[in-house]
């Protein structure tokens, strides 16, 4: 008797890791991601193992992992900058940058889910990561860069690169290029103020000081040129990042 075969449009998970096309795209995504993970976790664990290491993961902590995976929003390709919902964000600081900023000391941070907490604590290289954001922990300029927090899997877990903040290059005489503000000039209390907020913001490129201005910090600017001379003013040119 010749064997019988399935002749039926039903479509199931080796349909879909052959041809993907057969599912909606954000089910074959969705099943692509789960397995794919799966393999690679389960290859770390079977490495753990063999060596010994505490790296090996409980059924339970992977099972709770992937179960998070059809609920993640695709990762931005530059990390997180805010968390809300049911996220926190994490930090991982310091350590020495070996691509982005080759050699300097840098802090990531990424916004985690609670599920994901044990699994990216358990798999990202040191330092481990702890909850609060970067700027919390003295590294208040952001790169607008980004790296893989757990080298697995680059889709999930873009942890965005801060830096501390090197000193502002003063330019006496001068107040930078007529307007390009950013926002309302005279708004900020004190330099720490206006400095933070440059420090944060890519667009920013210097800020003012004019001591004939009620508040003296004065002007965020998207240029970086010293601009004119002004005997009253101080430009603070932003340092190359």
């Amino acid at each position: 008797m010749s064997p019988s075969y399935q002749t039926d449009n039903t479509t199931t998970e080796k349909d879909v890791l052959v041809n993907p096309s057969k599912m909606e795209t954000s089910s074959a995504r969705t099943m692509l991601k789960k397995v794919g993970i799966a393999v690679l976790v389960g290859g770390a664990v079977v490495v753990g193992n063999s060596y010994r290491s505490p790296m090996n993961t409980p059924t339970t902590e992977i099972e709770a992992f992937l179960s998070s995976v059809s609920d993640l929003p695709v990762a931005t390709a530059d990390g997180s900058l805010t968390c809300s919902g049911r996220g926190t964000m994490y930090s991982v600081a310091p350590f020495e940058s070996e691509n982005t900023f080759p050699g300097e000391i840098i802090c990531g941070q990424l916004c985690i889910l609670p599920e994901q907490v044990a699994f990216v604590i358990r798999f990202a290289p040191p330092p481990t990561p702890v909850i609060g954001d970067c700027p919390s922990r003295g590294f208040t300029v952001d790169s607008g860069k980004s790296f893989n927090s757990i080298p697995i899997f680059s889709e999930f877990f873009q942890s965005r690169v801060f830096t501390e903040p090197k000193p502002y290059i003063q330019f006496k005489d001068y107040s930078g290029i007529g307007g390009n503000d950013i926002g309302r000039c005279g708004r900020f209390g004190s330099q720490k103020a206006i400095e933070d907020y440059c420090n944060s913001n890519l667009d920013c490129m210097g800020y003012s000081f004019d001591r004939f201005n009620g508040r003296n910090w004065w002007c965020t600017k998207t240029t970086s040129e010293k601009g004119v001379f002004n005997r009253n003013a101080v430009w603070y040119q932003k340092p190359p990042q």
